[in-house]
């Protein structure tokens, strides 16, 4: 949160540290922030800093949609999607080619929507390389994250807003 008060310091970077922070008390998951755009209608990687750089650049730029994988079907649904075996999952059926080689086996997202609620802002997921479900320990860790994700993004967002309208004046 204190890095979001430098301005100069990207959004990427700020995840990036926050994802990292949460891998280290984790260190069986994997994290991923994938932002929406804003038609609503493709995701895009802000943040994965322990992904494979292929994987991440094949789904890069993907429609969400109701099988989606787990985060485009997230964005999609407005909720969270729990996939505990991916290679099972018809939600990953045009997706799993991608992330199987890498021996993930599920995937968590929860979209990150925006304080009004009007836009889903981002999905923030969890990967394993085991077939599970999600603990109360890390379910709290979820919704906490989101809330700090909510938090960041906007602020980030509102400030390039004051900034293009202080150009524009």
């Amino acid at each position: 949160l204190e890095l979001n008060f430098i301005q100069a310091y990207p959004l990427s970077k700020i995840t990036d540290e926050l994802l990292i922070g949460i891998e280290s008390i984790f260190p069986e998951m994997y994290c991923s922030i994938l932002e929406v755009d804003e038609a609503q209608e493709k995701i895009y990687h802000l943040s994965a800093p322990r992904l494979p750089v292929d994987y991440c650049n094949a789904i890069n730029g993907c429609q969400i949609g109701p099988k989606a994988g787990s985060c485009g079907t997230a964005a999609y649904h407005r909720e969270q999607v729990i996939v505990s075996d991916i290679a099972n999952s018809p939600l990953w059926a045009d997706y799993k080619q991608y992330i199987i080689p890498h021996g993930f086996k599920a995937c968590w997202s929860t979209p990150v929507i925006s304080l009004q609620n009007t836009n889903v802002l981002a999905t923030f997921a969890i990967y394993y390389d085991t077939v599970r479900e999600p603990g109360k320990e890390e379910l709290r860790m979820i919704d906490r994250t989101v809330n700090i994700l909510r938090a960041l993004i906007e602020s980030k967002r509102n400030d390039m807003r004051i900034d293009e309208q202080t150009i524009r004046l």
